[in-house]
C-alpha cells in the first residue's frame, strides 16, 4: 500500500498541487485521511479513490 500512497502524492506533487488545494473544503477527503493514505497508513475507499482519481486529472 505503501508504494500506492507514494504515487498519488508524486503525482499530485508534480501538479504542484498543495495537500490543501488537493482536498478542498475536506468533505470528500481531509488532509489527515490523504497524509495517512499518501504514507501508506491507510486505504482509500471507493469514494475517496475516485475523487482522488478526479483530482488528479484521471
Amino acid at each position: 500500500m505503501r508504494e500506492f500512497g507514494e504515487k498519488i502524492k508524486r503525482l499530485r506533487l508534480a501538479k504542484k498541487i498543495s495537500r490543501s488545494e488537493f482536498c478542498g473544503d475536506e468533505s470528500e477527503l481531509s488532509i489527515r485521511q490523504l497524509i495517512r493514505i499518501e504514507n501508506g497508513e491507510s486505504r482509500p475507499t471507493l469514494t475517496k479513490l475516485k475523487y482522488i482519481a478526479e483530482r488528479l486529472g484521471g
